[in-house]
């Protein structure tokens, strides 16, 4: 059984470092803290890091620990877990695979990338956090508090368009059961409230977008300026997640849009779809994600028009 791996490597080492994805959602957040607590939770005296850059969204930033980046003398002879992250080179922190002792994958993306020495990996789950609390529960021995099931019901929440998506099975619905009876309930309706609401300014950027967007065809897109994000006040991770705004016309089935890393020198890309698969669009400019929601850095702004390209021949 899996989870008897991860038990088993959990145990075997004294300190166990944890990483997820670059500009982490719910879903890398809520199974990299939530795994955290769990083994602090049940295994007595485990010194536990989960290291990343601080680039969360804001909003989810008000509930989870403040993101650090893990040096390098951490990672001799420790347990490297990565969560949620399909190929290594969107690993959040270097990994440093040559200095750790051994390398477990926690996801539910497609395994192109076997970079672990053990892989867990189901893609018939909705989120690494069901995934998770799958491997948690098969265990009864051990257990979960109200932190660790807060943390993995915000992955699940999140990454599931709070149980809307396709994605969504009767297991996920099951998992989020096992989890759903420990939560803080006052702790949920405050998630719940704070990541449904804006402010003005955000407001007024997503109206914007929906008013400048191009629609060809059943392919909302909009490409940022180089100074949108100034223009409105906002993060450059809060402009990237403006993809599923552009969703939200009846007429669209799929949504491109991009916005300008400055930092990096690159247009980031997010694609989405009502209905049908745009991963393998992501994959052949080098990014990914899931079926209908993934991500790619695109270092010519002329790749975009390709790609609204692609998705019109659907």
């Amino acid at each position: 059984m899996e989870v008897n791996n991860l038990i088993k490597e959990i145990q075997n080492h004294e300190r166990i470092i944890i990483l997820r994805h670059q500009n982490p959602d719910g879903d890398a957040l809520g199974s990299q803290f939530g795994l955290e607590s769990f083994i602090k939770l049940n295994f007595k005296g485990k010194k536990v890091y989960s290291f990343g850059e601080d680039e969360t969204e804001k909003n989810l930033n008000l509930f989870f620990p403040k993101a650090k980046m893990g040096k390098k003398l951490f990672f001799k002879d420790s347990l490297l877990i990565v969560v949620d992250t399909a190929n290594k080179e969107r690993i959040s922190n270097k990994p440093y695979f040559n200095l750790v002792n051994k390398t477990i994958k926690i996801d539910h993306h497609p395994n192109n990338d076997k970079y672990g020495d053990i892989n867990i990996v189901d893609l018939k789950a909705a989120s690494t956090t069901e995934l998770l609390i799958k491997l948690f529960t098969e265990k009864p021995k051990y257990k979960i508090d109200a932190k660790t099931a807060f943390y993995l019901y915000i992955g699940l929440i999140t990454d599931t368009g709070r149980f809307m998506f396709p994605s969504v099975t009767g297991q996920t619905l099951l998992m989020a059961s096992k989890v759903k009876s420990l939560l803080d309930e006052k702790k949920i309706r405050s998630f719940y409230q704070t990541m449904t609401t804006v402010p003005n300014n955000v407001v007024r950027l997503r109206s914007v977008i929906m008013k400048d967007h191009d629609l060809s065809g059943n392919v909302a897109s909009f490409q940022a300026k180089k100074d949108f994000e100034k223009q409105f006040k906002v993060s450059y991770n809060t402009s990237a997640a403006q993809a599923n705004t552009l969703l939200q016309s009846q007429e669209a089935t799929y949504a491109v849009y991009s916005t300008w890393d400055a930092k990096n020198m690159l247009w980031k890309t997010s694609l989405r779809s009502k209905d049908k698969s745009v991963n393998d669009i992501c994959e052949k400019f080098g990014g990914g994600g899931h079926s209908m929601a993934c991500g790619v850095k695109l270092e010519k702004k002329k790749d975009f028009d390709k790609i609204v390209t692609m998705l019109k021949k659907r």
